[in-house]
């Protein structure tokens, strides 16, 4: 298998997709992709390899793409974190602290269609 396909299919396999930037670096910079791929599975590795469960660190994920305003990374982790075992409730929580660092508009932003990726996720199980 190519390094732009077994980083793609990391992709679809921990998020469901492949975001629009790993598209563009497995195509012009594959060997820099497959560094940051090693580097990700790295911190992502659940215990006893890591210290964090995969539920704890997709929740990093969405308060750090809802601080940033990325609202697909926020999207692909939120629904990756109800497949990782979290609750909207869990999801929402975290979500308001969002709110604390940046104010409401966080909310308006990315928040609410994190949030609502989530629950569209939570409904499918």
């Amino acid at each position: 298998m190519s390094t732009r396909d077994e980083v793609k299919d990391y992709f679809r396999r921990e998020l469901g997709w492949v975001p629009e930037f790993v598209e563009l670096l497995a195509e012009y910079t594959p060997a820099a992709l497959k560094g940051m791929l090693e580097f990700r599975r790295g911190f992502m590795a659940e215990p006893p390899s890591g210290a964090l469960s995969k539920k704890i660190k997709e929740l990093i994920f969405i308060v750090l793409d809802t601080v940033a305003n990325n609202v697909e990374g926020g999207r692909a982790h939120a629904r990756a974190a109800v497949r990782a075992g979290a609750t909207v409730a869990e999801i929402a929580e975290a979500l308001v602290m969002t709110m604390y660092l940046r104010g409401v508009p966080t909310m308006e932003v990315a928040g609410k269609e994190i949030l609502r990726a989530a629950i569209d996720e939570a409904r499918k199980s």
